[in-house]
């Protein structure tokens, strides 16, 4: 198994990209769950009616259901659910269930999931993936950080140290597939220069 240093610029580049995974993770958390929290206190405080869709409003690639009921008190009210999708999941003239705060009418959603809970679920899901890749990205980086350290730790064989002379002689040797008559002058002037010692 390969083990890969990091270098300090890459350490900070992914110690900033873990925090904003994190950072961003816990934020949409922490969102999503206010969001079901608000969602749980209006359905708990909400009353039912009947309603019916009268028209589609496309917002932004998503169809949004426009719904007309009549609360308890009798006056016809009209909202904008606040879940839209593509493609719509309700047709004009369709009857759906409808629920409302007593004192306050206008506020009303489709008594659906999506309605109630895909706000949550989403903010709740992209938090959770973020807050989980933000952990692994730590603990990857902490593996790697610990074999770094095990790996410099580890002292390395000093190379060999070569003189002049001795580089030259590698040389000339490495060449002696090419130039055969040339290489043995060369060798024969290094050594009669007596700057190479030959040693059995």
């Amino acid at each position: 198994m390969e083990i890969q240093i990091q270098t300090a610029h890459e350490r900070r580049v992914l110690r900033r990209l873990m925090l904003t995974m994190l950072g961003g993770g816990t934020l949409g958390l922490v969102v999503g769950l206010i969001l079901a929290g608000v969602s749980v206190s209006f359905s708990s405080d909400a009353q039912r009616a009947r309603g019916t869709v009268v028209a589609l409003e496309r917002r932004e690639d998503a169809a949004y259901p426009v719904v007309e009921f009549t609360p308890a008190n009798g006056a016809t009210r009209k909202f904008r659910d606040s879940a839209g999708s593509n493609p719509p999941s309700y047709e004009v003239g369709e009857q759906v269930g409808v629920l409302y705060r007593p004192g306050s009418p206008g506020d009303a959603r489709i008594d659906g999931f999506p309605s109630l809970w895909g706000t949550p679920l989403i903010f709740g899901g992209v938090g959770l993936v973020f807050t989980v890749a933000g952990i692994v990205m730590a603990w990857v980086s902490r593996r790697r950080s610990w074999a770094g350290s095990a790996v410099s730790a580890v002292p390395r064989a000093a190379a060999p140290r070569r003189d002049g002379a001795q580089i030259r002689m590698k040389a000339i040797v490495s060449a002696g597939a090419v130039a055969p008559h040339l290489v043995a002058g060369a060798a024969l002037r290094t050594l009669h220069s007596g700057a190479v010692k030959l040693v059995a």
